[in-house]
């Protein structure tokens, strides 16, 4: 798997950063977040990967960026993309790159968006057996934006994912929290 992402990386990559929601946000500015609660999470004053490592240390990784519209929740789910892909290990969430997903529709498999977007942006066709290790080894990274605007079937499935789909790297953005079934997201403020 490692050798078919560094293959890839580099045109996930242009792909990823040909989204207008991602143009429109390429200006990453670091903003004070809340990890953990809102009230009393721990403060961050400028985030960066590093904030990140130990929840893609663990076995699976939901993070929640929650917060009110126009509050940055894109725009640092974007970088967290461009850290994802970054060739430098020190800027990396991970000990290895991961390939950005970008979810912003309504969906019902992740495994059907990530062999769709596989096969628009690079002409292959991935077997399934190959996507789910793909997701379960964390060398894919979704990013869901706008989960509190997608329809109640997508929000549902993305709450009990891991009953189904064996994604263990995910960023979601929300304006409001998701019960997620795991019970292990990071949220984010």
């Amino acid at each position: 798997v490692d050798a078919w992402v560094k293959s890839h990386v580099g045109a996930a990559g242009e792909h990823f950063a040909a989204y207008e929601s991602v143009k429109t946000r390429a200006l990453y500015l670091a903003l004070p977040i809340s990890t953990g609660s809102r009230d009393r999470g721990i403060v961050v004053p400028q985030p960066r990967p590093s904030d990140f490592r130990n929840a893609f240390a663990a076995r699976s990784c939901v993070i929640e960026l929650c917060g009110c519209g126009g509050s940055g929740k894109s725009t640092l789910a974007f970088q967290m993309a461009q850290w994802a892909i970054a060739d430098d290990p020190e800027h990396r969430l991970a000990d290895y790159q991961m390939i950005p997903i970008l979810v912003e529709e309504n969906f019902q498999s992740i495994g059907a968006v990530v062999k769709s977007r596989v096969s628009a942006w690079f002409g292959e066709e991935l077997d399934a057996t190959f996507v789910r290790a793909l997701l379960r080894l964390k060398r894919i990274l979704i990013i869901v934006d706008g989960v509190s605007e997608r329809d109640e079937t997508t929000r549902r499935y993305l709450a009990q994912i891991h009953a189904s789909e064996p994604v263990n790297a995910l960023v979601c953005t929300s304006r409001r929290e998701t019960a997620f079934m795991s019970g292990n997201a990071v949220r984010v403020y």
